[in-house]
């Protein structure tokens, strides 16, 4: 019984494409990640704020429309609109061309693996998604040969109509789903209108469309229907590639196939054997009808790219030419490497001096007048694609490199997806780097040829399926007598060509890919042992090899520590900086540095006795200074400090009273909280500063509103009587925008309605939505809560910007009594004018985020403290416009958002007892803040700016260490990094006795082998070392930190650093390998450099036969456990230092995983062929026994331990995304004595699995994990598995961390019989409860069906059971009474699956 949670999203961009999707003009980019699907908006990276209309490309008639992409000086940023987890993996995008959705813009079809399209649409009443239909194709009868493999084996993919007439799905070995699109005002008469050639299509009266209002009893896809390839024509039994392509009248498919399949091995036999065929589709009739064919293309062609106008026709590429065919058949082709010639006799130009592989390219227009075509090569650099034309036809094809000067390498790593955001930005995806949004901008000429009138109104001829095709009036105007010298379309002197275009990135995506296994640490900050909360850092290289770096991610924030500032213990901090000069407008920006402001810090403590007193220190230099003989009150209890008047003034609030200081820290007002009516002192509970007015809420549920005159007093804004009488739970202030002046109050009331004042006017509210104790999705006016319904009990409320410098955004925050967090964010339906107020057509939207475990921490800093003591939501400010908000718990976090992602959790360094200040302290450290440690004291630290935080909690930090990565692991004795890098070198062919004929090679283009090098890197700067180079053509292929047996007579133990080799000279010469022993030394360091203290120094060197392709340590007796070719053996390290075996199994088959439980001598062996082997290692004598075996034939990708109890499972990853639980359970019948490994269960989880690791919840004296990174002491017992109390269930949890190549960090939880059943009911009231995004079922998606039949205990969703957040009270309530109402409980088991217990 387990749990499978997905902790983070994957990262890794599979698809792309960019249509007008929320309107009928702007674009969004569409991203799809294996399973994650997210919207973009690409926006101005000045001009981008909430509240502010920032410059827009529009969409019209299918072109873009923007103005000056030449010399773009500020480029573009992407902000993410929303994002939706999808139950299915992701295969292909494709826009819609329609009129008929509620937005007004395009539809979204979506494929998914197991051939089912979804059609989706955008709701601007909800404010996403909507699901328009669903098709699903996997339970066609469409098997046409008994050993045909499953449906989901074989790629699909979706086609659309250029004129979106139809859309097509190729699935299946060879089968075809048409679905007929249909048009508003589609009938009889109408059948034969094209709107490519017939312009736009007049409206039939009564049918007009308003506002993108359809009509509800018509569907957008009318009717589908399947048919096999060979229907088209029977010759086409291998289909290569199709696609839908341009300028036809009626839909026109154009296929790429063979009738034998092509071969390499084969080539003198099977050259040129493709063929290129033309076919007609009468979608009603269900016709096809072949317009044109050719034959005798290279064979290695594999991609078909259809071209719009001015351009036409359909490029073919291949591995080493590109192949062009217009409308006539005619073909033209320029080949970019040695081995075009060799490898097709196809008449082609020759440019083999480009030395061009095109294998893996993507080919992308970049919506310039002359056509040209932008190509991103396997290894990431640049190249163009240019055409000569003859009048109207196409004369010839330029390839061409772009030079490193114009931004030819700006990418590193190849691409797997592009799409045309506007006219010179491209947004090119990629499953191994990051993501990049490119900026293309060129000089205009200061002489030119005249213009056409095409030109000149800047019709963008994108590669999308949104074009539209230019008319024979303006091919006149294009190609007329009035154009000079057209001969060449993509010449130089053409404005709009890619001969001078500059490439600049303007924006990425983060890629978190994994390809191999990472080195797990417990960090220590930096800096002071009392900041320490032992985060669980990731270290790995990045996927892509010509990045050379490594990422740290990190399961909480690691800020420097810069200064110990006070010590002693604290209950909270402010920071505030008053302004000395009264001429600064509040318009104006402070600078702090300055001589005319003073920074300070207000500190609150609680001594002895609960007496409560406050300090105020003036900060310089980080250090503190307190100050001596001003009027600042220090023996009261401070509840927040803030400054009014542009900084003037210091505003002081107690429970009791409020005191106003202006310059020199002199009292200039005091008012105390009396009631008017009774004279009854009151306290105040909560404040808000928002110059120049100040909230109060106080203890009786009143509110008042305090202004600062222009005399520098605090006045009463004048209360009306509903307002003095209502009741109110919390309150915050706001601007109605970031360049508004309008300040706006936002009150909670005890009936849960939420009330928005335009201050000064508290006459009446300008907005009103009830039912904010709901927790609804869509909040609005118009919602109407049932008097029944349950409400939440809310504590607080905060209306805070989020956001970095591109994109801050206002959200509405929600903070439960039981301290969750609930994030609206705002919207308007209908969309508001600029002119309009920010309240008018106001709704807010609940994001999906997950919850935050933790009690709240009392101001006292005593759990037990009454409730009105509680520590509020603190805003934060960077210097650099970054906006946070501090969350006081148990586990302490900060709310942050950047551009691209949504707002997360990341978990603090500090307990809960800590404060952060309320503003920045400005004392020249960039990114400063003051923070109070775990024990009390102040610390200024710092956040580093090249780290982000936008990775649902986890921070990543790059370090480039200048070479590939194949291997990592950490020494655990001197915490440093021991990498195992490589960098490519070219492969001739060695001399031979009996190979002559390799001295009579002449080729240039010569393929490349790697040379590695073992480098040890500093564990917190990252710098090298000591790096060690490895024999030529050697690479490493596995490290491990073993603590091995190094004397045979005392049995003496040292961390040392193994790694296994590999040694390969091409495929004709066999392989070899080596065992490396390394120790790291401490030497003499380098002056001015500490960290070069050590060294590597080599023991042994071990040559095997074959490759060495797994390492292990037993840990039970200090030995090494080696894959060595076709066989394991278990080394001993002797004294001499010889590697010497004492025992080994014959495998028969290279193994790729080999683990160790620790503290055992229990293995398990994996491999791609045999399966899953689980040995054991044992002495007198020295032995390696196999205890069982997986049934079948089980591709092992990954495997690892997972204990639980007095239970022993194995997990392991096959090649088809799955998850297989098996056990180890000899008292089991069906396991024959232990032969078998008992399948437990299996899980899809929907990515790759790269590693697994086995964690434990890490001892407070040990900085390790349990894996093979840490020394034997720190390792898992592996006999402490029993658990028989709830307090030692977190002490002895095990749970096994996934990485994967798409990114995604998955979590594998076992779970006791009780917690089981509780998450087994959630999980099934959140299936039938929420919706799932494009109508899928992520029950289906999750289970597996294998010869054994479904499980009947399958592993739960942790995924799903994180989502319980999104339900409103009423569902809460159902929910917690089917579960007995052991809400405790399940929150618990919920927090566990996500890892609170260990990260």
């Amino acid at each position: 019984m387990q749990a499978y949670t997905e902790i983070l999203p994957p990262t890794a961009v599979s698809h792309a494409i960019c249509l007008p999707f929320v309107d009928s003009s702007s674009p969004v980019l569409v991203v799809a990640k294996t399973s994650l699907l997210q919207l973009f908006e690409v926006k101005e990276a000045r001009n981008i704020s909430y509240g502010q209309e920032s410059p827009k490309s529009r969409v019209s008639n299918g072109h873009v429309e923007t103005a000056g992409w030449v010399d773009q000086q500020h480029g573009q940023k992407l902000c993410l609109l929303a994002e939706y987890y999808l139950a299915g993996t992701i295969t292909s995008l494709a826009g819609v061309k329609t009129t008929s959705t509620r937005s007004g813009g395009h539809a979204l079809l979506v494929s998914f693996k197991d051939a089912k399209v979804s059609l989706v649409e955008w709701d601007p009443e909800t404010h996403g998604l909507s699901t328009i239909s669903l098709h699903l194709y996997e339970g066609e009868d469409i098997q046409s040969t008994p050993w045909s493999s499953d449906i989901s084996e074989y790629p699909s993919k979706l086609f659309v109509d250029p004129g979106g007439r139809c859309a097509a799905l190729r699935y299946d070995r060879g089968s075809l789903a048409v679905l007929n699109i249909r048009h508003p005002g589609d009938d009889l008469v109408m059948d034969d209108y094209d709107s490519d050639l017939d312009g736009e299509k007049p409206q039939r009266k009564g049918s007009a469309i308003v506002n993108g209002d359809k009509d509800s009893n018509q569907t957008l896809l009318s009717s589908s229907s399947v048919l096999p390839l060979k229907a088209l024509d029977p010759d086409l039994t291998h289909a290569i590639d199709l696609a839908f392509l341009h300028e036809y009248r009626e839909p026109t498919l154009g296929v790429l196939s063979s009738s034998i399949g092509s071969s390499y091995a084969l080539l003198q036999q099977r050259k040129d054997v493709l063929k290129y065929t033309v076919f007609t589709l009468d979608v009603g009739q269900h016709a096809r009808t072949p317009l044109l064919s050719v034959s005798g293309l290279p064979s290695d062609l594999s991609q078909l790219v259809p071209l719009s106008m001015p351009i036409g026709g359909t490029l073919l590429i291949g591995g080493n030419e590109f192949v062009h065919v217009d409308q006539a058949g005619k073909t033209h082709a320029v080949g970019v490497n040695n081995f075009a010639r060799q490898c097709s006799s196809f008449a082609m130009h020759d440019q083999s001096d480009l030395a061009m592989r095109l294998e893996g390219c993507v080919v992308q227009p970049t919506g310039t007048t002359s056509g040209d075509l932008f190509v991103v090569l396997q290894t990431g650099e640049l190249a163009t694609l240019s055409f000569t034309m003859d009048g109207r036809s196409i004369a010839g094809l330029t390839a061409s490199r772009v030079s490193i000067d114009k931004g030819g390498h700006v990418l590193r790593a190849s691409a797997s997806c592009s799409a045309l955001i506007e006219r010179g930005v491209v947004f090119v995806g990629s499953i191994e780097g990051d993501s990049c949004l490119l900026s293309c901008g060129q000089q205009r000429p200061a002489l030119s040829r005249k213009r056409s009138r095409a030109e000149a109104l800047g019709i963008d001829a994108m590669a999308s399926d949104d074009d539209e095709s230019i008319d024979e009036e303006d091919d006149d105007d294009l190609y007329g007598d009035d154009v000079v010298s057209p001969k060449r379309v993509g010449s130089s002197s053409a404005f709009g060509s890619l001969g001078q275009v500059t490439f600049t990135v303007s924006d990425e995506l983060k890629n978190l890919s994994f390809a191999s296994q990472p080195a797990v640490v417990r960090a220590v900050v930096a800096g002071d042992q009392k900041l320490a909360d032992q985060p669980l850092d990731l270290i790995y290289p990045s996927a892509s090899r010509r990045t050379a770096d490594l990422n740290v991610l990190s399961s909480k924030m690691r800020p420097h520590f810069l200064a110990r500032l006070r010590e002693g213990p604290l209950r909270n901090v402010w920071t505030v900086t008053q302004t000395l000069s009264t001429e600064t407008s509040s318009s104006q920006h402070v600078d702090a540095a300055s001589a005319n402001c003073d920074d300070f810090v207000i500190t609150a403590q609680t001594t002895d006795g609960d007496t409560e007193s406050s300090r105020i220190y003036r900060i310089k230099d980080n250090s503190l200074a307190e100050v001596q003989g001003s009027e600042f009150e220090i023996d009261t209890d401070t509840l927040d400090v803030g400054t009014l008047g542009s900084g003037t003034k210091i505003v002081h609030v107690s429970k009791s009273e409020l005191r106003c200081y202006d310059k020199n820290l002199a009292l200039a007002q005091m008012l105390p909280m009396v009631d008017e009516e009774t004279d009854d002192e009151l306290k105040i509970t909560q404040s808000s500063f928002l110059d120049p007015y100040l909230l109060l809420l106080r203890d009786d549920a009143s509110a008042i509103i305090l202004q600062l005159d222009d005399k520098g007093e605090l006045d009463e804004v004048e209360r009306s009587k509903d307002f003095a009488s209502s009741r109110w739970i919390s309150g915050s202030l706001h601007r109605a925008g970031v360049y508004s002046s309008q300040i706006l109050l936002y009150l909670l009331s005890r009936e849960g309605v939420l009330q928005v004042y335009a201050l000064p006017d508290l006459s009446r509210p300008t907005y009103v939505a009830p039912g904010l104790s709901r927790l609804p999705q869509i909040l609005s006016p118009d919602f109407s809560p049932r008097r029944s319904s349950p409400q939440e009990a809310i504590r607080e409320i905060m209306v805070a910007d989020l956001g970095d410098q591109f994109d801050s955004q206002l959200h509405l925050i929600v903070r439960t009594i039981d301290d969750e967090i609930i994030v609206y964010r705002p919207f308007h339906h209908p969309s508001r004018e600029t002119a309009t107020t920010f309240t008018k057509n106001l709704r807010w939207l609940k994001l999906a985020l997950p919850s935050m475990g933790g009690r709240s921490v009392q101001q006292t800093g005593n759990l037990e403290a009454p409730d009105d003591q509680w520590a509020p939501l603190r805003r934060l400010s960077c210097s650099n416009d970054t906006h946070a908000v501090f969350i006081p718990t148990t586990r302490p976090s900060m709310l942050l958002k950047s551009s691209t992602s949504l707002p997360t959790f990341v978990q603090t360094s500090a307990k809960a007892v800590a404060a952060l200040p309320q503003s920045t302290v400005k004392s020249g450290n960039d990114r400063a803040w003051v923070m109070a440690d775990p024990d009390g004291s102040l610390s200024l630290v710092q956040l580093p700016r090249e780290t982000s935080y936008d990775h649902n909690g986890w921070t990543l930090r790059r370090v480039n260490v200048g070479q590939e990565v194949d291997a990592i692991c950490h020494c655990s004795a001197t915490n440093h990094i021991a990498v195992a890098s490589s960098h490519p070198t070219d492969f001739a062919l060695p001399e031979d006795d009996y190979h002559h004929e390799w001295a009579q090679e002449e080729t240039s283009f010569h393929p490349s082998l790697s040379q590695g090098v073992i480098k040890l890197l500093s564990g917190t700067s990252y710098e090298t070392v000591d790096e060690v180079p490895l024999e030529d053509d050697e690479v490493a292929l596995c490290m491990q930190d073993a603590f091995l047996e190094v004397s045979e007579s005392t049995h003496e133990r040292k961390n040392l650093l193994a790694v296994g080799t590999a040694v390969v000279r091409g495929e004709d010469l066999a392989t070899s390998g080596a065992i490396y022993i390394f120790e790291v030394i401490d030497v003499v360091p380098e002056p001015d450099r500490p960290e070069t203290g050590k060294k590597l120094k080599q023991v042994t060197r071990e040559s095997t036969k074959g490759a060495v392709t797994a390492l292990c340590e037993v840990t039970s007796h200090g030995f090494l456990l080696v894959a060595q070719g076709q066989k394991c053996m278990v080394r001993g390290l002797k004294e001499d230092g010889s590697l010497l075996p004492v025992a080994f199994m014959d495998m028969q088959c290279y193994v790729s995983v080999l683990k160790n439980l620790q503290g055992t001598g229990m293995t398990i062996m994996g491999d791609a062929i045999k399966g899953l082997w689980f040995t054991g290692f044992a002495d007198e004598p020295f032995k390696l026994a196999m205890f069982g075996k997986s049934q079948g034939r089980l591709p092992v990708m990954a495997a690892d331990f997972l204990p639980h109890e007095k239970q022993l499972y194995l997990v392991v990853a096959d090649n088809d995304q799955n998850l297989i639980v098996l056990e180890y359970n000899p008292d089991n019948a069906s396991s024959l004595s232990g032969q078998r490994l008992i399948h437990r269960s299996t899980f899809h989880c929907g990515h790759q699995t790269a590693s697994m690791l086995l964690l434990s919840k890490p001892e407070k004296t040990s900085p390790s994990l349990s894996n093979g990174n840490a020394t034997s002491s720190d390792h898992v017992n592996g006999d402490a598995m029993d658990v028989d109390h709830d307090n030692s269930k977190a002490k002895s949890l095990h749970q096994v961390l996934f990485t994967s190549s798409s990114g995604a960090l998955g979590l594998l939880t076992p779970l006791t019989e009780a917690a089981y059943r509780r998450l087994g009911v959630l999980q099934t009231f959140l299936t039938s409860t929420l919706d799932h995004a494009c109508g899928l079922n992520p029950r289906a998606y999750r289970a597996v069906h294998d010869a054994e039949g479904l499980a009947s205990r399958g592993v739960l969703d942790g995924g799903l059971l994180c989502r319980w957040p999104e339900l409103n009270t009423q569902r809460r309530t159902d929910l917690w009474g089917r579960l007995g109402h052991e809400k405790d409980a399940v929150l618990d088991d919920i927090g566990m699956l996500r890892g609170d217990h260990l990260i």
